[in-house]
């Protein structure tokens, strides 16, 4: 089984998120045990929705490792207590996760792991706010509507626009100190694009240019790449010189162009996590991924 690297991190959280609830500090523990508000008692039931089918196994797995700790806890520190995680998935589907959401609520289950995908956890929110629930979303990244953090929706990861204020230091740090975006033009790379150039200028990096292209563009970035050439033409290319890529899986198709733009091949590209997950390496010529930095 391929186990995705984040899906552990986010079951340590959760333990040490639940922990924080039920386990004050050591020197409180004995008053905690005699209260009877504290309301530890029997089974404590934690949903756990898995966005999709092809996670569902990881799910279950890392669930049943959070289940262990949590319950090691409450038996070395005598509480009468237990708890146990239940795994569902949602196929990707949004419609499922408020199904399964309800089911919980309805089954007496008002903590949940789930909403990963933003559109998940978007169907469940009015659901989840008018019930008193708390969900905890490990992976929800969407930065527009009301996804705001509050008492009853936690969002374990930042929103995706983040990734440009943080990419402008990287790139500034990294020694690059002009940067052109080339960009799909949409809300995500839009919103991503806004937050770097800004951030970046701020730090003292200039942002020499902002190329965009049809979000449903999949071949020829002739045009594009064109504007880019003529960019860097006017300003020269040095190590100073960055590109910013903010795009999917059309990435394959733009490095494959770059064996007709030499000047693009040498300034420093970056990009970000949907790049690296979607770039499709082995369709890349080789005379490129020897040389591209």
């Amino acid at each position: 089984m391929k186990i995705n690297s984040k899906i552990p991190i986010i079951f340590l959280i959760l333990v040490l998120f639940v922990t924080i609830i039920y386990f004050p500090k050591t020197q409180q523990t004995d008053t905690l045990v005699n209260n009877k508000k504290a309301g530890l008692s029997g089974e404590i039931e934690i949903g756990v929705i898995s966005s999709t089918s092809e996670n569902f196994e990881k799910y279950v797995y890392f669930a049943g490792l959070a289940e262990e700790v949590l319950n090691k806890k409450c038996n070395e520190s005598g509480f009468n207590a237990s708890f146990k995680f239940s795994v569902y998935m949602c196929n990707g589907s949004a419609a499922m996760a408020l199904e399964t959401t309800q089911y919980l609520h309805e089954s007496g289950v008002d903590l949940i792991v789930g909403g990963g995908w933003s559109s998940q956890l978007w169907v469940m929110r009015t659901y989840v706010y008018t019930r008193g629930m708390l969900v905890i979303s490990p992976s929800s990244t969407n930065p527009q509507g009301p996804m705001v953090q509050d008492d009853t929706i936690y969002r374990l990861t930042p929103h995706d626009y983040v990734i440009g204020k943080i990419m402008a230091h990287v790139a500034y740090d990294y020694g690059v100190e002009k940067m052109i975006v080339l960009e799909r033009d949409d809300a995500w790379a839009v919103g991503i694009g806004d937050w770097f150039a800004e951030e970046y200028e701020i730090t003292g990096g200039d942002v020499i240019g902002r190329v965009k292209y049809p979000s449903a563009t999949s071949s020829d970035f002739s045009n594009y790449l064109n504007m880019i050439e003529s960019l860097i033409s006017e300003t020269g290319v040095d190590g100073e010189t960055g590109m910013f890529l903010l795009g999917f899986s059309e990435t394959s198709a733009i490095l494959n162009e770059l064996v007709n733009y030499p000047s693009l091949v040498n300034v420093t590209w970056f990009s970000t996590d949907a790049v690296a997950n979607s770039l499709e390496i082995d369709t890349v010529s080789e005379e490129i991924l020897s040389s591209v930095k």
